[in-house]
């Protein structure tokens, strides 16, 4: 059973049903049939022998029969008995028994199969003399045909009509299944190519099929998306890899091609150490990448005051921000608290702050605000802006924005937006960017706050 498939599984249900309510139906028939049978000669058989009854009179010392006595009616043999059962009017039936005994108002039966008969005999009493018996016979012959015509119409008809059934079913059945039949088979290509921008055909009507193809659909460009990010990463990777890798064999070589001064060696050494560490930051960012997939269920969360984490930040970035000549501000709302891993939220406030002095002129501005139920956390600086194009992608990994933005990275992989990201993802909230090209940009981060009571309360 296990082994078939779906589409003869169902089939094999509603078949073993549809018999079984088939031979259920097939008895109810025959005994119904039956029933109906014998229950209407009997009375056909009684009704006619008590109207044939009429027609006898008794006067005060005679019996008399009406001349128009008719001893055939509706099926029935009628044949008249003395007293002591000596025949008197009447034919028997050719194989009718004459032995057979007189008892008044009964069903009696003689004979069997074809030859078959149903018998009611009615004693009249005469007052003053002898009575008389009406026998009446029903030949069972026709019902008996009947029965057989009925009983070879049903064992004949029923199967053939339950084949149709079965057959009609499965088609429809397998007409049914078609869809599923055609998303395994486009699903099969798609896993057997290299093309994870094809999608399914979503059928055109309503129901399960169309749910399961938009289903596959959405985890296809869900995958296609993975894949994508996956050679991005690698690339990014490699690319980042390539230049402080070129820059330590040039100067390896170079070292090795003649004769140096001390301050030459020194000069090659120094910036073989400056690619190195580089390289050592990358993959340290990199083997944290790796361990982000269960950062979520390792989070330390407790109740933190995001006024004192931001004022902290912004103090602590400040000297930075003044080799710049840039400024920073503070808005801050003290009230507000949030459960969240305090060293993640840190993380992200310097992220946005140092992403801000990288690219900032000026003056930068970080605000600190309860919108409804969400803290909202608002980094904005006065630089040349992001264009409209790269928006969606400054929270991606390895992302460094235009070329007039990164044209100073000072020394950035572009994963700080993208932990930005990853870190308000995995409290709960979200990030998003604004940005006019050559006016500024405004990075918001909404994370979900304790209620304005329990603030207080945190404050003391």
């Amino acid at each position: 059973m296990k082994h078939l498939s779906v589409k003869a599984r169902v089939t094999l249900f509603y078949s073993v049903i549809l018999i079984i309510v088939v031979l259920l139906a097939v008895g109810v028939v025959f005994l119904t049939v039956d029933f109906q049978v014998e229950n209407s000669s009997a009375r056909e058989l009684e009704q006619t022998v008590k109207d044939a009854a009429e027609d006898i009179s008794f006067y005060d010392d005679r019996i008399e029969i009406d001349p128009d006595f008719d001893f055939y009616k509706n099926g029935v043999t009628l044949v008249l008995y003395g007293e002591k059962g000596t025949p008197l009017a009447g034919t028997l039936p050719q194989g009718f028994p004459q032995t057979m005994p007189l008892v008044s108002e009964e069903q009696q039966t003689a004979g069997t199969g074809d030859t078959s008969w149903t018998v009611y005999n009615l004693y009249l009493k005469h007052p003053n003399t002898s009575g008389i018996w009406i026998r009446g016979i029903y030949s069972m012959h026709n019902s008996v045909q009947m029965m057989r015509l009925v009983r070879r119409t049903v064992w004949i008809g029923l199967p053939a009509l339950t084949l149709v059934a079965i057959l009609g079913g499965y088609l429809i059945t397998r007409r049914a299944f078609r869809p599923l039949t055609k998303i395994c088979e486009e699903t099969r290509q798609i896993s057997s190519g290299n093309d994870l921008s094809r999608r399914l055909e979503v059928p055109k009507s309503k129901g399960e099929f169309k749910v399961l193809t938009e289903t596959l659909n959405d985890m296809l460009s869900r995958l296609e998306q993975s894949f994508e990010n996956e050679r991005q990463f690698s690339a990014d990777v490699s690319h980042e890899l390539r230049t402080p890798t070129a820059i330590i064999l040039s100067q390896c070589e170079d070292s090795l091609r003649g004769e140096k001064t001390g301050e030459e060696y020194r000069a090659a050494v120094v910036s073989i150490q400056k690619q190195g560490k580089r390289m050592a930051s990358l993959i340290a960012q990199l083997l944290e990448l790796s361990r982000s997939a269960d950062a979520q269920n390792l989070l330390e969360k407790e109740p933190i005051p995001l006024a004192e984490l931001c004022e902290s930040v912004a103090e602590e970035l400040a000297p930075q921000a003044a080799k710049k000549n840039i400024s920073i501000t503070t808005d801050l709302d003290q009230s507000v608290v949030m459960e969240a891993d305090q060293v993640q939220i840190i993380r992200l406030l310097t992220n946005l702050v140092s992403n801000a002095i990288r690219y900032g002129k000026s003056t930068i501005r970080l605000e600190l605000r309860r919108v409804g139920e969400e803290a909202e956390i608002a980094v904005s600086d006065d630089g040349i802006g992001i264009s409209e194009e790269n928006l969606p992608k400054v929270f991606r990994r390895f992302y460094k924005g235009d070329t007039a933005r990164g044209h100073e990275d000072g020394g950035s992989f572009g994963l700080g937006l993208s932990y930005v990201d990853w870190i308000a993802r995995i409290h709960g909230g979200r990030a998003q960017v604004e940005s006019t090209l050559g006016k500024g940009t405004i990075f918001r981060v909404f994370l979900p706050a304790l209620p304005a009571e329990g603030a207080g309360e945190n404050n003391g």
